[in-house]
């Protein structure tokens, strides 16, 4: 897997805007749980069997597995997080309605951040304890990943997380080591009756469930925790992706999409909102001209588009700019388009790519156990869901298929243009439509000029036997779309 601290090059398509169809990431959505395996069984158990004890059996048992519900919640949501990041349908609208359920029930104590910068200081750098924070780094990305240019959601979103985390870790962290020492049983730098009477008092809490009577975390891994969340409403390279790819003049450019409907060639007329489509202050003076350009056409729709203004298409198809005017763009619908939202944006460049590496480093230094577990070591950010996280307008494309790949086999393997196959040997036809999965809507017709089509049960191919010599033609088509292969037969060798 690629990893994220290995950007591409300035002149790299991926990083300059030349994106092809998303890559398909594996073992991308593992997210570590918050509390490792063992702190979390022992304070279970301490609580259980102090709880079994006192007569309070099911009481514990419906209190521990709502502490469990509330770990497994976070660390589910950061996968989501993971999903949305990838572009999967749904996913960025579901991660913003569940961070506003997590902010709604934390909404308050917001987090002091101490100095300027908003970094507590004194901060350990040899962190190592139960709690692992990757879960929380994958939150903060996700909080910022679709509040893109809404500052006050994204720290809102943020504070609700911490404080949803810190009420999740309190008590298996704040009793650690009087549950192990409980459960040994044996002798230890405490005595056995404070050890008792610890979890005693711990149980009795946990089963009133005071939030306001919450344990506080240990020192190191509020402050490690916090200190994360401040760095990163301060600074982050999610915010500044985002900041790069679309600029302060490019917020909200796009207005409308007209027609809303739409297949691969069609022209799309782009409206602009007249109040943000100016020229980006740091535009090239080509680029700068061509604003200018446009705008002598009296909005005729001929001038020349700035150079760094690109649009993408899901899942990150850049479109050809027929025409451009200070309030519309006119683009065709690129080929692998699909349906969804259309970004307008600048182009990669060295500059964003420096600032955001630099940021990617700094976070690795600071918190290298949390960041080799999170998604950006699995998800490079040139592989992220644009223009998916950008929100309405929709477009929808027909999805149907675009090109087709047809490969015909005999038992010797596969054909090539001047092979031959004998009479009455059967012959697979194997065929690949692109996209993947268009032709559910449009089912592939099939016919032979010569011979037999028969069914050999296998999805994506058909067999075909030759009754005669010479030239067979077997013709493939979904709707419009057709591809013919041809098969040359010659007659049987005794």
């Amino acid at each position: 897997m690629t990893s994220a601290m290995q950007p591409p090059l300035a002149g790299d398509p991926a990083a300059t805007g030349g994106m092809g169809g998303m890559e398909e990431a594996t073992d991308t959505v593992v997210v570590p749980s918050l509390v490792d395996v063992k702190t979390l069984t022992e304070f279970c158990q301490a609580i259980q069997q102090y709880a079994d004890d006192s007569g309070f059996h099911e009481q514990a048992e419906e209190k521990l597995q709502g502490l469990r519900a509330r770990l497994d919640k976070l660390q589910m949501l950061a996968q989501l997080c993971r999903f949305a990041i990838l572009g999967l349908p749904m996913a960025c609208e579901r991660l913003r309605d569940e961070l506003e359920c997590v902010a709604a029930d934390f909404p308050s104590d917001p987090i002091l951040c101490e100095t300027p910068c908003g970094c507590p200081q004194q901060m350990p750098d040899d962190y190592k304890g139960p709690a692992q924070l990757s879960a929380a780094l994958d939150l903060f990305a996700g909080a910022a990943f679709v509040s893109k240019g809404n500052r006050a959601q994204r720290d809102r979103f943020i504070v609700g997380v911490v404080r949803a985390i810190e009420d999740a870790i309190c008590y298996p962290l704040a009793y650690a080591a009087e549950a192990a020492e409980f459960l040994s049983g044996s002798p230890s730098k405490y005595p056995r009756a404070q050890v008792k009477a610890v979890i005693a008092t711990a149980t009795t809490r946990f089963l009133e469930g005071d939030l306001a009577c919450d344990p506080k975390i240990p020192e190191r891994v509020r402050m490690r925790l916090e200190r994360l969340a401040c760095e990163w409403m301060h600074a982050n390279p999610v915010t500044d992706l985002f900041c790069a790819l679309t600029g302060p003049k490019w917020e909200g450019a796009l207005n409308s999409i007209q027609p809303k409907a739409a297949k691969v060639g069609d022209e799309i007329t782009l409206g602009l909102c007249t109040s943000c489509a100016s020229a980006p202050s740091d535009m090239s003076v080509n680029a700068t001209a061509g604003v200018a350009a446009a705008a002598n056409t009296n909005n005729a729709g001929k001038g020349s588009a700035p150079e760094e203004l690109k649009v993408l298409f899901c899942p990150r198809q850049p479109a050809k700019i027929l025409r451009y005017s200070v309030d519309q763009l006119v683009v065709a619908v690129p080929v692998g388009a699909r349906s969804g939202p259309i970004a307008i944006v600048r182009d990669f460049g060295a500059t964003w790519l420096g600032d955001i590496i630099y940021l990617l480093k700094r976070y690795e230094c600071e918190y290298p156990v949390e960041w080799s577990y999170s998604l950006f070591t699995l998800i490079p950010m040139w592989q992220w869901a644009y223009p998916v996280a950008f929100g309405a307008p929709y477009i929808e494309i027909a999805f149907v298929p675009q090109q087709a790949t047809i490969q015909a086999y005999s038992k010797y393997g596969r054909l090539g243009t001047s092979d031959t196959v004998p009479v009455n040997q059967l012959v697979t036809i194997y065929y690949q439509v692109d996209p993947p999965g268009s032709d559910q809507q449009i089912p592939v017709q099939i016919t032979a000029s010569t011979g037999t089509l028969s069914d050999i049960g296998i999805s994506g191919a058909i067999g075909f036997t030759a009754s005669t010599p010479g030239d067979a033609s077997i013709k493939l088509s979904w709707g419009a779309l057709t591809s013919t292969i041809v098969v040359h037969v010659v007659r049987a060798t005794a």
